[in-house]
């Protein structure tokens, strides 16, 4: 009995020790294409889902238009574990770091309209 016991312990530390998070985890709902201007016709178009920003590596180049209004769509995305970098515009028309956002991969995107 003492042995099953000492086993079972030992199993169940193995489970949690080797869990890891899993970036393919899809995520669905409605969400924006929202445009951030990095410098004078320089811009990043990004994804807010849940009053959180991501980077879409594969956003259709139809969602890439240059509108004041966000775009609503409905996405199905994952994670893909990197980060990307958003940038701020500067007065002397450069631009410089802002922020790093999460990278999604985009597996499914239909406008909302």
């Amino acid at each position: 009995m003492k042995n099953i016991s000492l086993f079972l312990l030992i199993l169940i530390c193995i489970f949690l020790g080797s869990c890891v998070e899993d970036n393919g985890i899809l995520k669905k709902g409605n969400a924006e294409v929202v445009i951030n201007v990095a410098t004078r016709g320089s811009y990043q178009f990004i994804i807010q889902y849940e009053n959180n920003l991501y980077y879409p590596v594969n956003l259709p180049e139809s969602y890439k238009t240059v509108q004041q209004e966000p775009i609503p769509v409905y996405l199905i995305f994952s994670l893909t574990g990197k980060e990307a970098d958003l940038y701020k515009p500067v007065p002397n028309d450069a631009s410089i770091f802002f922020k790093s956002i999460p990278e999604i991969n985009i597996t499914t995107i239909n406008s909302r309209n």
